[in-house]
């Protein structure tokens, strides 16, 4: 962390901040790299609330299973890092900042990441089972919900 004065050039707080992005995106690379072998078991995890309601997953193209393994390894990847990047943007803003507003860098820091975890599990456990629940439910009469892998998983991550 640098610690300066708070009037700087402005080409000094672009090389902060690229610090702290690159420092951020390289945290979001290696949690995704780790989480590559667990997709599968991830998949299940995101599947869970819609298993009775959908059955298995449908892959409309030879890459479409590789690419929805590797969408969620890169999304496991970036919740995984929100503490690490919630750092990152503190480190970057805490120069400016007096000794006062200092000390709350850690309650700043855990309660971001807890409220992003939280609005996490309330999508998971509150949100997803319902939605799923209305939006198959219109149009049975016309239509049999056949769902492919990628748009569930980016239904799911949208929410």
């Amino acid at each position: 962390m640098i610690m300066y004065e708070k009037s700087l050039p402005l080409i000094v707080h672009l090389a902060e901040l690229r610090k702290r992005i690159i420092i951020a995106c390289i945290s979001v690379v290696i949690a995704s790299f780790l989480a590559m072998p667990f997709s599968s078991a991830l998949l299940g995890v995101l599947t869970a609330p819609a298993q009775s309601l959908l059955g298995k997953l449908a892959v409309f193209s030879p890459q479409e299973a590789l690419a929805v393994y590797v969408r969620i390894g890169i999304v496991s990847g970036i919740v995984a890092s929100v503490p690490v990047i919630l750092y990152q943007a503190w480190l970057f803003i805490v120069p400016a900042l007096g000794l006062r507003t200092r000390r709350y860098a850690f309650w700043f820091i855990a309660t971001a990441a807890l409220a992003f975890f939280a609005g996490c599990m309330f999508a998971y456990f509150i949100l997803i089972p319902p939605a799923l629940r209305f939006l198959l439910s219109i149009g049975t009469n016309d239509f049999m919900p056949l769902i492919s892998a990628s748009k569930y998983i980016s239904f799911i991550t949208t929410l």
